[in-house]
């Protein structure tokens, strides 16, 4: 399946226009007559993107165009699923060779199959009002709704589902939004937010299982040699006096000194220890039981000869917490203990620095944060974890933001492979991922995409079986540079302020392969009048400019120091010919001023001798 055109009568902004996302078909739709047209373009290539890709469409936009309109509308229809607007729009997709156009019921539809040389199916939405003012409810079964749709957004404050409404089960939420708030109930308005902590732990969390998974070697940009596990140090004695108050402050005290012993396993145990009974203290106020419990164990003998017995003697005495704990730090004695020393051949877990260092693709992440998971530690992080390069002499190097960034985007992907085991269709919407990438990575940013994501989805069992079509929203020049000039949707502002799909780029034929700089200077990207350079250096070019020319002081300065500032910004101006311009300004004026001072000289000459006596 592969979505070919929605067009959309009335959505803020957006009136009456359609948008095509086949480089194959052109289909223009009349309102008033019905009559759906399509142009067929004999030049498109086949698996011009690869064999797993069935298509690629970016959406560009002048600012205030309707992009973020129009990203609305598609998200909400696929998250929502078709029965539930009620404002009239067309779908049409290509299912084999049955071409599919859906169609609310208020507009008048008329299609030739004739002219598209393969059949098509027409379907009406009937609408039906609920009660409470809601709309929904189509009987019929609707490929779109079938469709498995996955978003992706780096925005915290991006597109979010309606209140009230049933959500499609086939929609794949991927956004940092959603991976940021949970849900109070289905039905809820009140929502809550994972702490920047754990947002962070869950993004480490499923970049693990991806690298453990798919190991370092399938992927064409640099992965992380190890990550890098270190104890949070906010969780201290003081610390935790100041958060048990009277006598459990006292106890707390007396617990974290019994573990303060050599060996870095304690201190992994002390972390996990404390943010549990921080954890438990907050949410059921069973944290002073818990303390008195620990005080009377870690008196006895034999937990004094072995403090990890600790957990084994308590575990059934407080909570339900202590036996998943227990089975963490057993884990840790057992499995990673006799890894814990620099002279250990051929370490698979080691200590360094007071971390824990494991391989990227080590089965052990995996584990370790599935002990974590059910520990399940809401209110503190007992960790740092970090992803770490290592070079040739040993040096250490954290991960980009951009990177990680695309690592994320690559984790989420894998996160939910399961959900694409029993689909043949998987549309993928990234809106704006290249943001706050450096050019080079925004350059290769498509290329990216187009190797990474496909080699997901081989490894899997059962493999699966389908194209992948990809839907990009950018600002950026280097993706309209990556793509034919039938893969992207241009669009405009009209003067007031509706949404305007253009024919594209104004000055150039065709777009792949154009060079960033005449794309910049095309006048869809930046008004010619604008320039090339940014708003603050052209209004002090335009300040030195008219001093020079008319005499205008810059700003509050007087003349000399005037003389001086613009003196400076044409020194530093990095534009050639501009800065050639002003030298020649510069030049004239200074024949003015010298010219001004020889007469102002020839005034004085002739005022002292007006006051010299006659003879």
């Amino acid at each position: 399946m592969e979505l070919l055109y929605i067009w959309i009568k009335s959505y803020k902004n957006i009136i009456e226009q359609g948008f095509n996302f086949s480089p194959q078909w052109r289909f223009h739709y009349n309102p008033h007559s019905g009559i759906l047209k399509s142009d067929h373009l004999e030049q498109a290539t086949p698996d011009f993107f690869g064999p797993s890709i069935s298509n690629v469409t970016v959406i560009v936009g002048e600012n205030g165009s309707g992009k973020s309109n129009l990203v609305e509308f598609i998200i909400r229809l696929f998250d929502q699923g078709t029965g539930f607007w009620n404002e009239p729009f067309i779908v049409i997709y290509r299912m084999d060779k049955i071409l599919r156009v859906w169609c609310y019921q208020d507009l008048p539809l008329n299609v030739a199959d004739e002219q598209y040389g393969f059949s098509v199916k027409k379907s009406i939405f009937k609408m039906r009002k609920l009660e409470a003012g809601l709309y929904g409810g189509i009987t019929a079964v609707n490929e779109i709704d079938e469709i498995t749709f996955a978003y992706y957004s780096q925005y915290f404050d991006g597109v979010t589902p309606r209140f009230g409404l049933n959500r499609n089960n086939n929609f794949l939420d991927l956004s940092n939004r959603r991976n940021i708030v949970r849900p109070k109930s289905e039905h809820s308005l009140e929502e809550t937010f994972l702490s920047p902590k754990h947002y962070y732990y869950n993004n480490i969390k499923r970049q693990a299982k991806l690298f453990s998974n798919w190991g370092r070697h399938l992927l064409d940009f640099p992965v992380p040699d190890f990550i890098k596990i270190t104890v949070n140090e906010d969780i201290n004695r003081e610390y935790l006096k100041n958060a048990f108050k009277d006598d459990r402050g006292h106890g707390s005290e007396e617990i974290w000194d019994f573990f303060d012993r050599p060996g870095f396993i304690f201190e992994i145990f002390r972390a996990v220890l404390f943010s549990t009974l921080l954890d438990v203290c907050a949410r059921s106020g069973l944290g002073e039981n818990s303390i008195g419990h620990l005080k009377q164990r870690i008196n006895e003998d034999q937990v004094k000869q072995n403090p990890l017995v600790l957990l084994e003697k308590v575990q059934n005495d407080a909570f339900g917490k202590w036996r998943s704990m227990h089975e963490f730090i057993q884990w840790l004695s057992v499995e990673c203990t006799p890894f814990f020393y620099e002279n250990e051949p051929d370490p698979i877990f080691k200590t360094r620095d007071n971390a824990l260092i494991l391989p990227t693709n080590s089965p052990l992440i995996s584990i370790f944060f599935t002990h974590i998971d059910y520990i399940d530690i809401q209110i503190s992080s007992p960790f740092h974890i970090a992803w770490t390069f290592k070079d040739d002499q040993d040096r250490e190097a954290g991960l980009s933001s951009g990177f990680n960034n695309l690592i994320n985007l690559f984790a989420r992907i894998f996160a939910i492979w399961e959900k694409l085991v029993h689909t043949n269709t998987f549309l993928l919407f990234i809106d704006e991922g290249e943001v706050g990438l450096h050019p080079e990575l925004q350059k290769r940013y498509l290329d990216l995409l187009l190797n990474n994501i496909p080699r997901i989805f081989p490894i899997m069992d059962p493999p699966l079986n389908f194209k992948i079509q990809l839907i990009l929203t950018s600002h950026s020049p280097f993706m309209v540079s990556d793509l034919p000039r039938e893969n992207i949707i241009f669009l405009e502002r009209n003067p007031d302020g509706t949404c305007k799909v253009s024919d594209g780029m104004n000055d150039m034929q065709q777009t792949f392969g154009a060079n960033i700089h005449t794309l910049l200077s095309d006048s869809f990207f930046l008004k010619r009048h604008n320039g090339l350079m940014g708003s603050f250096a052209q209004k002090r070019i335009n300040q030195v400019i008219q001093f020079y020319q008319h005499g205008m002081l810059i700003d509050n300065l007087n003349r000399e120091e005037s003389e001086v500032f613009a003196q400076r910004v044409t020194d530093i101006l990095g534009e050639p010919i501009i800065k050639r311009y002003l030298l020649q300004l510069q030049s004239l004026r200074q024949n003015i001023n010298v010219k001004e001072d020889i007469q102002k000289l020839k005034d004085e000459i002739a005022e002292l001798k007006k006051r010299l006596p006659n003879d």
